[in-house]
């Protein structure tokens, strides 16, 4: 079963909090060369939970590296299950697949070709232009025949053997925490291959909250406050007002789309096919209110340099994170390192 936590995770919530879920930072306004490739933070959390991967590795490297990963682990897991007295196939067809990053080529809100095109992309987006993908083949356990073969007594014997006995005792505030040892011959396996789970060990836990909490309180800093107000103002003189920060513009256009679904017809008969789409006046009407916002948006941060400064504030503060707490992340990595196979 893969690990449920991320710190990379953590890191990506925190940026799109502060951007409104915009990428492409090194591009917009001031032609600042600072990109969000550069947080220092999260360099070091990349170096740190690599798992051996390069950081550097590309898409095809990535899902290379963690087929061979599923590929050991099941057949670790298929040694477990016969000393368990059960047959197992290993299913190397379970493994996670790596999202390839060249679609975010797609996304781009800082530029101006982008923006006049598909405003904040709530009304058309580049996707909605691509041809349908194929239906995905359905997924086939190779070990499912199998399990229907054994008595119901059996396949529950073949289930604690392979995931461990259900746990007990958490509630739902408090969800009782996954341990390898308890989970079967797949949390044995995993164990084998990947080695400890800096998750899992208490000594990690301080400074992993630590972390987690410096990135939740990023938009505090009055320096924020104070390039939104600059963002506002610019925003105001352009006409439209209104905006205290500058995901509020973008959000502004998702409560549109948002009411307009929760609006749409219940009931019986065929739906009108006009309904979420430019024939449908009311829809078409968000369309003509987002690209001119979202271009005054793209022009005020343009003015602002807005993506610049965001990222010139995030970044000194993730430099004195790490200098005060510089001998606590050091040791996170030596005993990551120490942890892993």
């Amino acid at each position: 079963m893969a690990r449920t936590r991320s710190l990379v995770a953590i890191f990506a919530a925190a940026t799109l909090a502060l951007t409104g879920c915009s990428g492409d930072g090194g591009n917009g306004g001031g032609g600042g060369k600072l990109d969000y490739e550069d947080s220092p933070l999260s360099k070091y959390l990349m170096a740190v939970f690599s798992n051996g991967l390069s950081p550097d590795a590309t898409p095809q490297e990535q899902q290379d590296f963690y087929n061979e990963r599923q590929r050991k682990t099941e057949e670790l897991v298929a040694e477990c299950m016969s000393k368990e007295g059960f047959e197992y196939v290993p299913n190397v067809n379970n493994g996670g697949v790596v999202i390839d990053s060249e679609g975010d080529n797609k996304w781009r809100p800082d530029d101006r070709d982008w923006v006049e095109k598909y405003g904040y992309g709530a009304i058309n987006s580049p996707w909605q232009e691509e041809a349908p993908e194929p239906e995905p083949t359905e997924y086939v356990d190779p070990n499912q025949q199998y399990i229907e073969s054994l008595p119901e007594a059996e396949q529950q014997a073949y289930n604690e053997a392979l995931w461990g006995k259900p746990m007990e005792g958490g509630t739902e505030d408090e969800p009782q925490e996954y341990n390898w040892e308890n989970s079967g011959c797949w949390g044995w396996a995993q164990h084998e291959v990947e080695g400890d789970n800096p998750w899992e060990q208490e000594d990690n836990k301080p400074i992993i909250e630590a972390i987690q909490t410096f990135y939740e309180s990023l938009q505090s800093n009055p320096d924020f406050a104070k390039l939104d107000a600059a963002w506002s103002t610019c925003m105001a003189e352009a006409g439209h007002d209104g905006f205290k920060t500058q995901p509020d513009a973008q959000n502004s256009i998702y409560e549109l789309t948002n009411k307009y679904w929760e609006n749409a017809p219940q009931g019986e008969g065929e739906m009108d096919p006009n309904f979420g789409t430019p024939k449908d006046p009311e829809y078409a009407k968000i369309a003509e209110t987002e690209i001119p916002l979202a271009m005054a948006d793209l022009e005020c941060r343009e003015k602002t340099d807005y993506r610049q400064q965001q990222l010139r504030i995030q970044f000194d503060m993730e430099e004195q994170f790490i200098a005060d707490h510089q001998a606590d992340l050091d040791a996170l990595k030596a005993r990551v390192e120490q942890g892993q196979k």
